[in-house]
């Protein structure tokens, strides 16, 4: 998938799970690098892979996957935990979701036609 526009709403959601975990200021650290870095793309690719169900039942399922994360500025490989849940309608929701694992990857830019690598 490709998206053009602003990415706000990843990077809070990515630094979510550092303030879960308690620390508000590694939590403001987080937004404050990543922001700027995401917020400004041309464009944004998405590819989801290695989808695995680690615990379900009749109203709700854990999935685990791998999202990897490109724009002009940023790129990163993190591994998702997800909560589905069903909502009054039946349908299936997400209620919480935990980033496991981020990995920082080369960011590869098209420049007259040719493939770059900025480290």
């Amino acid at each position: 998938m490709i998206f053009g526009g602003s990415t706000s709403i990843y990077c809070v959601t990515t630094c979510t799970s550092t303030l879960n975990k308690g620390n508000i200021f590694i939590y403001l650290r987080c937004i404050s690098n990543r922001a700027p870095k995401i917020s400004r793309p041309s464009y944004i690719e998405l590819r989801m892979s290695d989808f695995e169900v680690l615990q379900e039942t009749a109203n709700e399922a854990v999935l685990q996957f791998s999202l990897e994360y490109r724009s002009a500025y940023y790129a990163d490989r993190t591994l998702k935990e997800i909560l589905l849940t069903r909502d009054r309608s039946s349908n299936l929701q997400i209620s919480n979701e935990l980033n496991r694992q981020i990995e920082t990857m080369p960011i590869y830019r098209r420049i007259n036609n040719v493939v770059s690598s900025i480290f």
